[in-house]
């Protein structure tokens, strides 16, 4: 399960970058509980939007070095 605190987007590179945290069940016993983040991709195509893009990332720099984007948290 994975539960959002923070979404950071970048508008023109039509990226989403979700941070939170994923907790790990095991039957109905917690496991695991860690901080993370996720970078999604999207495309339009043939006038639909897709996922491009699903991985887990970094949350000092959710976009990669060099971005540039200077996307703002939301």
């Amino acid at each position: 399960q994975f539960s959002t605190q923070a979404m950071t987007v970048d508008e023109s590179a039509m990226k989403v970058a979700l941070s939170g945290v994923l907790q790990t069940w095991v039957s109905d016993k917690k496991a695991a509980e860690k901080q993370t983040t996720y970078l999604v991709g999207f495309r339009y195509l043939n006038g639909r939007l897709h996922v491009s893009e699903f991985k887990e990332t970094s949350d000092q720099d959710p976009f990669g070095a060099g971005n540039g984007t200077g996307a703002a948290p939301r």
